[in-house]
């Protein structure tokens, strides 16, 4: 199986290695891959460039040991929807899962061929506890293991480190939370004073 979580990156911190390596623990420490986008569809153009994202995620994963990076929409140096990425990845990959937050699932109808997407993967959701239970199924790993390889929306629960719960890259960009440093890997945070990265004027 072949799990997927995308986003902008911008940059990476703790409350994404927090939801990858709770999806990893989860199927016994399966390998869970990071995938940056090269420029999101319906934002403004990240703040850090790809080749400094990327840079960044390779730092932040380096001590984990179950995730990796796909590079697949930053080599397609264009602005993709997730139809048209999972199309790329099945020409490789079998069994797609892919990752994203409760607050991506309640947009879920305004996502782009929302039923195409879940005509090509299962769909793993991850939410905090007290999220409407009647929303989701809960996970079950066998399911997505052994059961049809598309067409599954699962709900995996996290209680987040109280010192990451609300870790949020906008922030850290904006420098608008006085713990937005203890979101970040030591050595993202060097990159980013290194590269002078989100720099306050």
């Amino acid at each position: 199986m072949y799990l997927v979580f995308g986003g902008t990156f911008d940059p990476i911190h703790f409350g994404h290695l927090a939801c990858c390596q709770a999806v990893s623990e989860a199927f016994d420490h399966h390998i869970v891959h990071l995938m940056p986008c090269f420029q999101p569809v319906h934002k403004s153009s990240p703040s850090a460039s790809a080749a400094h994202r990327l840079n960044m995620l390779r730092l932040a994963i380096s001590d984990h040991p179950f995730l990796a990076i796909d590079t697949t929409e930053i080599d397609a140096q264009k602005p993709l929807y997730t139809i048209e990425t999972l199309r790329i990845l099945k020409k490789q990959q079998d069994r797609i899962t892919l990752i994203i937050g409760s607050d991506s699932w309640d947009q879920w109808d305004r996502w782009h061929k929302p039923e195409h997407i879940l005509a090509l993967a299962n769909l793993i959701v991850i939410h905090r506890p007290g999220y409407p239970s009647n929303r989701l199924k809960p996970l079950l790993v066998a399911n997505l293991l052994y059961g049809p390889s598309f067409g599954q929306v699962a709900g995996l629960e996290i209680d987040f480190d109280p010192k990451i719960a609300h870790a949020n890259s906008q922030k850290i960009r904006q420098h608008d939370s006085k713990e937005s440093h203890a979101w970040l890997h030591d050595d993202v945070k060097q990159y980013l004073s290194t590269h002078e990265l989100y720099k306050e004027h």
